[in-house]
C-alpha cells in the first residue's frame, strides 16, 4: 500500500509533533515495516505493522451512523423571529 502525504500533514492529522512522527517513522523504517521517501509512504509489511501498533479492525464495524437530525420539524417553533 502506498500513499502520498507529508510528515507535517501526517503529524497534524495524528495530533502529534513532527519530531515525534519523525522518530516513530525512523523506528518503523529500522524494523522494515515502512518506507518513506519524500511525500510517499509505503507499508511494506502491513500485518506486522498492525501487530506493532496493536491495531484491531473490529472497532470499525462497531460504529453505526445515526440518521441525520432535522433542524426544523413541524412541531418546532419558528426560531427566525428570535434572531
Amino acid at each position: 500500500m502506498t500513499a502520498l502525504v507529508s510528515r507535517v500533514h501526517f503529524a497534524d492529522a495524528c495530533g502529534l509533533s513532527t519530531v515525534h512522527i519523525n522518530r516513530t517513522i525512523q523506528e518503523l523504517r529500522r524494523m522494515g515495516l515502512v518506507e518513506w521517501r519524500g511525500h510517499t509512504v509505503s507499508l511494506l509489511r502491513r500485518k506486522e505493522l498492525e501487530t506493532v501498533a496493536d491495531f484491531s479492525p473490529d472497532y470499525l464495524h462497531a460504529l453505526t451512523v445515526a440518521a441525520p437530525i432535522s433542524r426544523r420539524t413541524n412541531d418546532a417553533p419558528d426560531q427566525s423571529a428570535i434572531w
